[in-house]
C-alpha cells in the first residue's frame, strides 16, 4: 500500500449463512475503478447432519454465471466422518472427474488410511496412499504417505491440538 494515497479497493466478499451459522454461499466482487462487479461465487451445500457435501465456484463470464474449473464433492459415513473426497473439472461442457480421495476409520474414529486416485478417462488409477498411526499420547499423528507417480515416499508428522 501507498501511504500517500491510503487504501484502495480490489475485491469484496458477501457471505450466506444458512439457520446452523453454516455459510452456503460466498460472493467475489472486484473493483473496476467506480464500482463493484460480480466475479465469481461459491455455493456450498450440506447434508441434514451439517457436513458440507458439495462446493462449486462459479465465475462471471459476459454477463453469465458459467461452472468454472471445479467441484469437490464430499461423501460421509454414518458416524459423520468423511469417507470420500472427488474433484471434477470442468471442461467447458460437462464435469469430469480428475481425482478421488477415500478415506478409512479405526473404530476409534481416527483415520488411519487414505487412497488418492487419478481418473485417466476410463478408471480410477492408484496415485498416492497414506498410512496414519497416532501415538499414545494422542499428541501426534504419523503419516506414510507414497505418491505412485513420483515413487517417493516420505514420512510427516502432525502435531494434533
Amino acid at each position: 500500500m501507498d501511504d500517500t494515497i491510503g487504501w484502495m479497493n480490489s475485491q469484496k466478499y458477501t457471505y450466506t449463512y444458512d439457520i446452523n451459522n453454516n455459510v452456503t454461499y460466498r460472493l467475489t466482487e472486484e473493483w473496476n475503478g467506480s464500482y463493484w462487479e460480480n466475479s465469481g461465487y461459491i455455493t456450498y451445500i450440506y447434508d441434514s447432519n451439517e457436513n458440507m457435501i458439495l462446493y462449486q465456484y462459479k465465475i462471471m463470464e459476459e454477463g453469465n454465471w458459467e461452472n468454472y474449473y471445479y467441484k469437490i464433492t464430499f461423501s460421509y459415513n454414518s458416524e459423520n466422518l468423511k469417507t470420500q473426497y472427488l474433484y471434477e473439472k470442468w471442461n467447458g461442457i460437462d464435469w469430469e472427474h480428475k481425482n478421488k480421495y477415500t478415506y478409512n476409520y479405526g473404530t476409534n474414529g481416527k483415520i488411519i488410511s487414505e487412497l488418492g486416485e487419478e481418473w485417466n478417462g476410463n478408471n480410477w488409477v492408484d496415485d498416492r496412499r497414506g498410512t496414519y498411526t497416532n501415538d499414545i499420547s494422542r499428541k501426534y499423528c504419523f503419516v506414510l504417505l507414497i505418491l505412485q507417480e513420483q515413487l517417493i515416499v516420505f514420512l510427516r508428522l502432525i502435531v494434533l491440538i
